[in-house]
């Protein structure tokens, strides 16, 4: 029996999922209005035409950020985004990115986490997002090495920036592994 979709390469198609792991809950709720715009109100969207209308380019922002959806998944610590990725790539199920908090208490830190989910998928890409870190760069870069994917994003972020970044590393690496 023939799909209605069969005429679809599935191999042509962008794997858009990201984890978060992020101990703050309400974190998470930020995260989703930022990455995935199709489910936020109406108000944000007429916010955001709005504010592209304002800033003189037709409103195209916010609707090309609509189509590009990220699937999310959401845990609240290290050792359970390690049970996930680990249960979900015996499948064959794989995440391009995650952004990680660096203190989740009182579990594994960000590097720890970062550390193990590279032991599951050395091609994840990753992106700490933390208002204070117990590590520098230097130290991150040295305790995860060079060919570890990292990126850095201070709390408060600026959504579109993270929202760009998040974009721009899903597509690299869908360019190189998917």
């Amino acid at each position: 029996m023939s799909s209605k979709y069969s005429h679809i390469d599935l191999s042509k198609l962008e794997n858009r999922s990201l984890l978060i792991v992020d101990d703050n809950h309400s974190l998470h709720r930020d995260y989703n209005a930022v990455l995935r715009p199709d489910q936020r109100d109406d108000g944000e969207a007429k916010l955001d035409e709005l504010e592209n209308l304002l800033l003189g380019n037709g409103g195209t922002d916010a609707a090309k950020r609509r189509e590009r959806n990220f699937q999310i998944q959401s845990t609240y610590q290290g050792e359970e985004a390690y049970e996930l990725v680990k249960r979900h790539h015996s499948k064959g199920i794989k995440y391009p990115l995650a952004l990680v908090d660096m203190r989740m208490p009182p579990g594994w830190d960000g590097l720890e986490t970062i550390k193990k989910l590279r032991e599951i998928d050395s091609s994840m890409r990753f992106i700490i997002v933390t208002a204070y870190s117990d590590y520098s760069e230097e130290e991150i870069e040295q305790e995860l090495g060079a060919r570890t994917p990292v990126t850095m994003v201070y709390k408060p972020f600026e959504p579109t920036e993270l929202y760009e970044l998040a974009y721009d590393l899903v597509s690299s690496w869908n360019n190189r592994y998917a």
